[in-house]
């Protein structure tokens, strides 16, 4: 049996999709090949992800230069959808967004 991108080999006969957060971007015979963890503590929305574009930061979240891993996005800005983007600064009296940390939590409504 062959394990299609985004599945491994959890027996000789069975193939099963990647947890979330991890990917598999090749086809395997082989058993016990496992996904790969999506680097910089990026996530997948779903399992079985088939490569590593799919590995992305979440709304309220970024992966800042020099660093080696995600963080939220800092008080005053806000990231709304999943994706390698930074977050972005909102200006005094500009609209909030979803993800938008106006103060220690992230706000996920529209004000």
């Amino acid at each position: 049996m062959l394990a299609m991108r985004g599945y491994y080999m959890d027996s000789a006969t069975s193939a099963q999709p990647c947890p979330p957060n991890t990917y598999n971007d090749g086809e395997t015979l082989q058993f016990g090949a496992q996904c790969f963890d999506c680097p910089n503590g990026w996530r997948t929305k779903l399992p079985g992800a088939d490569g590593q574009a799919l590995c992305l930061a979440p709304a309220g979240f970024e992966l800042v230069a020099g660093n080696s891993v995600i963080t939220e996005c800092v008080v005053g800005s806000y990231k709304a959808d999943w994706n390698r983007n930074n977050c972005t600064v909102v200006s005094a009296g500009g609209p909030l967004e979803v993800g938008f940390r106006a103060d220690a939590s992230v706000v996920n409504v529209y004000c």
